[in-house]
């Protein structure tokens, strides 16, 4: 019985508390935390769909991943920790006679933070193999040149509003005609380096 009582006191000192996406999303509340203490939810994630971060239906096929990274008074505040697309949505990109090429590599930002990226090439019509790698060594370069020159929120907002994509397609069509250039996964490296 002891035990029980002792159980029961411990979750009234648990309060509930707000938990703010970064300034990029207006800082809005994007849920709660049951926590004993605020100081308690620094370094945990939130996967929120984004279409709940800025009210557009063409975003809900988009989930952001938050890690807590500081508190002000008993306010939760995140940083952006990774951006992906949803598989399903990946999977009915790629059509029948078009080639799929995709990338994986890490690089590093302006402001110095590592991040790692997965793109994927679509082209028009089947490309020799020999392409796809000239290709994804091509997206690699420009990246590397793209993400170095940018930091790291400013580079999240390019990605979520397709500049990089658009600018990427533009200077790949010149290797292959391309359809389409996707960043699927975006993911900041040592994060719990950011945390206050």
């Amino acid at each position: 019985m002891a035990a029980k009582r002792q159980t029961k006191s411990k979750s009234k000192r648990k309060a509930w508390y707000p938990v703010h996406a970064p300034a990029l999303f207006g800082e809005k509340e994007v849920g709660e935390t049951y926590l004993f203490a605020p100081e308690n939810g620094l370094g945990r994630c939130m996967r929120v769909n984004m279409r709940n971060l800025t009210g557009s239906m063409r975003d809900q096929s988009v989930y952001i991943t938050l890690a807590v990274n500081k508190l002000e008074g008993n306010q939760l505040h995140t940083l952006i920790k990774e951006y992906t697309l949803d598989s399903g949505y990946v999977k009915r990109m790629v059509r029948k006679n078009s080639s799929r090429v995709d990338a994986v590599h890490s690089f590093k930002t302006k402001d110095d933070k590592e991040i790692l990226v997965k793109g994927l090439i679509l082209t028009y019509g089947k490309s020799p193999r020999s392409t796809g790698v000239q290709l994804r060594n091509k997206l690699v370069e420009e990246l590397t040149t793209l993400i170095s020159a940018t930091e790291f929120n400013e580079l999240v907002n390019n990605v979520i509003g397709k500049k990089i994509q658009s600018d990427l397609k533009k200077v790949l069509n010149s290797v292959f005609p391309v359809k389409d250039v996707v960043l699927r996964h975006v993911e900041l490296q040592n994060v719990e380096s950011y945390i206050a």
